[in-house]
């Protein structure tokens, strides 16, 4: 049975900057976080007539990208407009309707009444449109975390210690304090950062952790998340299908599917500093594709053995060709369970995708990990789409008593 849209809340922080978080207990950091009460957030929903968010990356050896969303707003009545000093955001004699505010919205659910969090982040941009003479919409554009980090150079020598350790460090030279870290597997060696990017130095950190296995990206509360190599078997809604989707289960509106050498890679070169090259081959894979090469440089990490390791997992992961769902479009209208799903999945969430070839045949079903989402919501329509990546070579890993070594799993490091 269809169910109703969800109420969608959008809430704009018009009266702080965004680099001023607050110092709120459980989410600040001393030394780093400005002391005194968080700036208050103001309910813009009744002018709200639609928005888009995305999360995540399209392809799965990229690093995952800034999210954004793209709200628009009614402002027939000017209070969006920067200009106007009857706006109820001008204040001080000056408009608070800038860029560099932050930005939130929630979605309730319509039959659970369960409110979701979809997005957070920062203004960077106020788009302004007319239609002479009544018509007037304003859209703020926004971006996540990761890409002030994009836009931040940082400079000292980190300390040797854990990845997660590593990971706080260069985001407290970065000022960037939102945060959900793991503390990590792998020890670093101290590398000194001289003008390094900021979001580069975190995507090696990431690597120089697990390769493929490990991630850094922006939660729907715009925090910045480290996963380890051991998040995708270790915490239960990635080591475990939490949903399914497809034939006899909650329904896709559409599928997309890929079968390309394009993300093959059978000779994968890996450098940290101050070590050697560490190669892994699959000849089988060259027999196949011929020399598909991946070189990197640069590692963390304290010991050619474990990059070496890391090196093995891309090949796990990228050896072979497989015909795999890369997407599904869910109408979350559809009913309440899909509702439910839409709004709830993250990244890193592990799924299952059940479909039946036209004109009929067997069932076809894979697993696989969520590494984007996004979501459409214009009038009484909204949209959900998924982009997916394989679990293969990635998840669960062996440990001893558990599993059946060359046969269920791969080994981990």
């Amino acid at each position: 049975m269809s169910v109703a849209m969800p109420a969608v809340k959008a809430e704009i922080r018009f009266t702080a900057g965004a680099s001023s978080t607050g110092f709120e207990l459980g989410t600040a950091l001393l030394g780093y976080s400005t002391l005194g009460a968080a700036a208050t957030w103001t309910d813009v929903s009744t002018d709200l007539r639609s928005f888009t968010t995305n999360r995540g990356k399209q392809r799965q050896l990229d690093e995952y990208n800034s999210g954004t969303a793209s709200l628009v707003l009614d402002n027939r009545d000017r209070d969006f407009d920067p200009l106007n000093t009857s706006s109820p955001y001008y204040s001080g004699g000056s408009t608070q309707v800038k860029p560099g505010r932050w930005i939130r919205l929630y979605a309730t659910h319509p039959v659970t009444a369960v409110e979701y969090q979809i997005y957070q982040g920062v203004i960077r941009e106020w788009q302004f449109g007319y239609e002479f003479p009544n018509e007037a919409i304003a859209k703020p554009i926004a971006a996540d975390f990761l890409r002030d980090l994009n836009n931040a150079d940082v400079t000292f020598t980190g300390t040797s210690a854990l990845s997660g350790a590593v990971v706080g460090e260069i985001l407290n030279e970065a000022n960037i304090i939102p945060r959900d870290l793991d503390t990590g597997q792998e020890t670093f060696q101290a590398v000194t950062f001289n003008g390094t990017n900021a979001l580069a130095a975190l995507q090696i950190a990431s690597r120089s952790e697990g390769g493929a296995l490990s991630a850094v990206y922006a939660n729907t509360a715009n925090q910045i998340v480290f996963e380890d190599r051991e998040s995708l078997t270790t915490n239960a809604r990635s080591n475990t299908s939490q949903a399914t989707f497809g034939t006899a289960a909650l329904p896709i509106d559409e599928v997309e599917i890929s079968y390309s050498s394009d993300l093959i890679k059978n000779q994968v070169s890996l450098t940290r500093i101050g070590g050697t090259v560490q190669t892994q081959t699959d000849t089988d894979s060259i027999d196949d594709y011929g020399i598909r090469s991946f070189t990197q440089t640069g590692y963390y990490n304290n010991t050619d053995g474990n990059v070496s390791s890391i090196a093995q997992s891309y090949i796990d992961s990228f050896a072979d060709a497989t015909l795999r769902v890369t997407k599904i479009t869910l109408k979350p209208r559809m009913n309440a369970a899909l509702m439910t799903e839409a709004l709830s999945r993250q990244i890193r969430d592990r799924i299952t995708v059940s479909y039946e070839p036209p004109p009929g045949g067997t069932v076809v079903t894979q697993e696989m990990f969520i590494s984007g989402v996004s979501h459409r919501a214009h009038a009484e329509e909204w949209e959900t789409i998924f982009t997916l990546e394989s679990t293969t070579g990635r998840s669960p890993y062996w440990s001893l008593g558990t599993s059946e070594l060359g046969s269920s799993t791969t080994l981990g490091f």
